[in-house]
């Protein structure tokens, strides 16, 4: 995305809850992430998370919610652009910047301590989860989706949450499901996708934004769930090939 002397992009760290992709999401990511690896990056990445597993790590940052000593963390699980602008290279904490500066970090990794990489490590696996979630690079006004409250299958929710975790759920999504497309691209695309730089991450969750807000009279059923499936498994999909990548270019020795 081309800079903007002209637009200037507000991120906000306010009190609201930052949801991200649930559990089962952010699980999924790593999965496929891991799916791709080679058996010593694993073996390597295994080290730095100590007991974690590849899920535990990619929800880390979300369990640390409500644990004061890491408020600082909330403004790094996405950025609120306001809508038919663009991204503005800034120096504020967000979503962008601090996925960049973890794996910047990761590639001078033999300058850091263990406790450094294995920090470094969480974040990268929570951060390329959350970038691909639509809402995470959502529009400044709603707070990413989180105030726009509807009806879901006949539930009270809002917007932000249905994305994170309602579609996953009830459209039963698992990691199987995203191998499954995955494993259908052919090598050229697969490369094409993990070597895409993170800013073309950003606009590609921007491009959804119309279909996430394709709903009427504040209310989402089955079929528009059912319309949007394909689009996120590709997005879950897409994560977990670029969380590969990050991770075979940091460790394979």
């Amino acid at each position: 995305m081309k800079k903007s002397l002209s637009i200037f992009i507000i991120i906000i760290a306010s009190s609201y809850n930052v949801y991200s992709w649930s559990k089962d999401g952010h699980q999924i990511v790593a999965e496929v992430a891991k799916h791709y690896l080679k058996k010593s990056v694993v073996d390597s990445v295994q080290k730095y998370l100590d007991t974690l597993s590849f899920g535990e790590a990619a929800n880390w940052m979300d369990n640390l919610r409500g644990k004061p000593e890491f408020d600082y963390l909330k403004p790094w699980h996405y950025v609120n652009i306001p809508k038919d602008n663009t991204y503005v290279v800034t120096d504020k904490p967000n979503i962008i910047n601090q996925l960049q500066f973890a794996i910047d970090n990761l590639k001078s990794k033999n300058k850091l301590t263990r406790d450094e990489i294995s920090f470094n490590l969480k974040v990268i696996f929570h951060l390329v989860g959350d970038i691909h979630q639509p809402l995470h690079c959502g529009y400044f006004d709603d707070k990413g989706g989180n105030t726009v409250e509807l009806n879901c299958l006949n539930h009270k929710d809002n917007l932000h949450h249905v994305w994170d975790k309602s579609m996953i759920e009830s459209l039963k999504i698992t990691t199987d499901t995203c191998l499954k497309y995955s494993n259908k691209l052919s090598r050229k695309i697969k490369k094409k996708i993990q070597k895409t730089p993170i800013l073309s991450w950003v606009e590609e969750s921007r491009v959804l934004l119309p279909a996430v807000y394709n709903f009427t009279n504040a209310s989402i059923d089955e079929n528009y769930m059912n319309q949007n499936k394909p689009l996120l498994i590709k997005q879950l999909s897409c994560a977990g090939l670029r969380l590969s990548y990050i991770l075979n270019t940091v460790f394979d020795k």
